[in-house]
C-alpha cells in the first residue's frame, strides 16, 4: 500500500527517533512511503551530511502528486509546519484519509482534547515511546481491513440522536455505528470461536 508520510523538517532535531521508527513500522506493515524526502533529509541529518538550503524547485507540487498517489497521509504533527498542514489539506480535498500523530511529551501547540478523535477522513493519536508501534500497527491493519458497503433504514429518533452524537464526537455517523457494533462484538466471544 502506498503511504506518504510528511513531518516538520524543521523539527528533525527534535523528533528524528519517532520519524525513523514511524518509517520503520511502515515498512514492516508492508507499506510504501511516497515521500523519499524525508528520508533523504533524515539520512544526511545520519550522516552529518550538509544538505544545500536550496531545495527542488517543484517540491511541493511533487508532494502533492505524490500524496494523490497515496492510500493514505500519516502526518507527525508535533511541531507546526504550513507545508504538513497544506498537505494534510490536499489530501483531505482528494478523500485520502490522514492520521496525524504528535509525540504527547513535546506536544505544547495542539490541544489535548483534540487527540483520540476523529474527524472526517482525519484521525488524531498523541503517542510516546512506547506506544507509537501498537498505535500505529492497530491504525493500518483496520485500515487495510476491507470495508463493504451497508445500508439500512433507521427511524427518525434513531437519525436525531446518531446526528447529535456526530456533532458532539466530531465523527460521522458511520464511524459511530461501526465503533458501537465493535464493541459490542467483544460481548459476544462465542462469535469469534464460531469463524
Amino acid at each position: 500500500m502506498n503511504v506518504y508520510f510528511t513531518a516538520s523538517t524543521q523539527s528533525l532535531k527534535l523528533l528524528s527517533s519517532a520519524y525513523i521508527n514511524i518509517l520503520k513500522i511502515l515498512k514492516n506493515n508492508n507499506c510504501k512511503n511516497l515521500n523519499s524526502y524525508i528520508e533523504k533529509r533524515i539520512q544526511s541529518k545520519q550522516e552529518k551530511i550538509k544538505v544545500h538550503s536550496r531545495v527542488e524547485n517543484n517540491i511541493y507540487t511533487k508532494s502533492l502528486k505524490l500524496i494523490n498517489k497515496s492510500a493514505l497521509l500519516i502526518a507527525e504533527i508535533t511541531y507546526p509546519s504550513i507545508t504538513v498542514g497544506r498537505q494534510i489539506e490536499f489530501a483531505i480535498q482528494k478523500n485520502i484519509p490522514v492520521l496525524c500523530l504528535s509525540d504527547v511529551k513535546k506536544n505544547a501547540y495542539i490541544s489535548p482534547s483534540i487527540f483520540d478523535t476523529e474527524i472526517y477522513l482525519q484521525t488524531f493519536r498523541s503517542y510516546d515511546v512506547k506506544t507509537l508501534q501498537i498505535i500505529l500497527n492497530t491504525y493500518l491493519i483496520n485500515f487495510i481491513k476491507p470495508k463493504i458497503r451497508f445500508n439500512f433504514f433507521v427511524t427518525r429518533e434513531i437519525e436525531n440522536f446518531l446526528n447529535w452524537l456526530s456533532l458532539k464526537k466530531g465523527m460521522r455517523k458511520s464511524s459511530i455505528i461501526r465503533e458501537l457494533i465493535e464493541k459490542d462484538m467483544k460481548n459476544h466471544p462465542g462469535f469469534f470461536k464460531s469463524r
